[in-house]
Order: structure tokens, then C-alpha cells, then sequence
């Protein structure tokens, strides 16, 4: 059984359970069980469609670069202070910019793949893409963990 193919809604055996705790943590478990509640609610009441950054434009590489070299060296510094005998409260309160662990976004995709479609943007700016598909779609709403689309002109 994989992660994704756990339903934390559904009624496990105690064993299974147990394991996928073991593998990925609890968090994991309830991060993945919001995500299933969330994304059934909105999909009963309107069709969701999930887009995604694709290829990153030789403008903005660099500035890519540097984010994921940051996020890198956020990993490695948290790993460091586990190494030193740390404990989360000490961890937490010496992390500058403490952000979720990227497996979350892998089981995010799978979980939003399966409750709407999911677009990969390869032609233009992912902001840009979702702002065209969303006028030409008279969309009700665009959900966004940033404030980019503030700056488009809505229909």
C-alpha cells in the first residue's frame, strides 16, 4: 500500500496504520486527510482545476536557483541542529524561515489530481496561464498560497 493509496477517512486496520505512522509521521497522515476533506468539499460545489509551474523561464532562473538553494540550506540546517541534540522547541525558535517539508507538495499533487484536473504549465508564466484560463472560463475563484493574482484585472 503507498501513502497516497491510504485513506485516513476510511477505517484501517491498526497495523496499517501503524506502519504508514512509522514511515511518514502523523502529520503526514492529517496533512493528507485535510487535504482529501478540503478538495471533496470544494469539488461537490465547482470544478477544480489545479495548475503547476513547469519549465522556469531563462529570465528567473537564477532567482529559482537561489530559492531552492535557500530552501537546501534550511533542510541541512535543521538537520544540522538534530545532529547537535536539539530539541523541536530549541529547533523552531533557530530556524529563520522554517517551511514545509517538500514531500507535502508530492502528496498534494496526487490527492488534487484526483478530486479535479491538474495542469502542468509549460508555454508561459503559471500565473499568467491561470489568469487566462480563469477570464476565459468565467471563474468564480482563484485559490493561491501568494497574492500574485491581486495585480490581474478580473472579469
Amino acid at each position: 500500500m503507498s501513502i497516497i493509496e491510504y485513506d485516513p477517512v476510511k477505517n484501517e486496520s491498526d497495523e496499517d496504520l501503524a506502519k504508514l505512522e512509522s514511515m511518514c509521521g502523523g502529520r503526514h497522515l492529517k496533512y493528507q486527510k485535510t487535504c482529501k476533506i478540503l478538495f471533496s468539499k470544494l469539488s461537490s460545489v465547482a470544478d477544480l482545476i489545479f495548475f503547476e509551474d513547469g519549465t522556469v523561464r531563462p529570465e528567473k532562473r537564477a532567482t529559482y536557483i537561489e530559492r531552492r538553494n535557500d530552501d537546501y540550506d534550511e533542510m541541512i540546517s535543521v538537520i544540522d541542529m538534530v545532529d547537535r541534540g536539539m530539541n523541536l522547541t530549541e529547533i523552531l525558535q533557530n530556524s529563520n524561515n522554517f517551511r514545509t517539508v517538500h514531500t507535502h507538495f508530492i502528496i498534494l499533487k496526487e490527492i488534487a489530481a484526483r478530486y479535479g484536473k491538474y495542469r502542468v504549465s509549460i508555454t508561459r508564466e503559471c500565473d499568467a496561464e491561470i489568469v487566462k484560463y480563469a477570464n476565459e472560463q468565467k471563474s468564480f475563484a482563484i485559490l493561491a498560497e501568494d497574492s500574485d493574482f491581486l495585480i490581474f484585472e478580473g472579469n
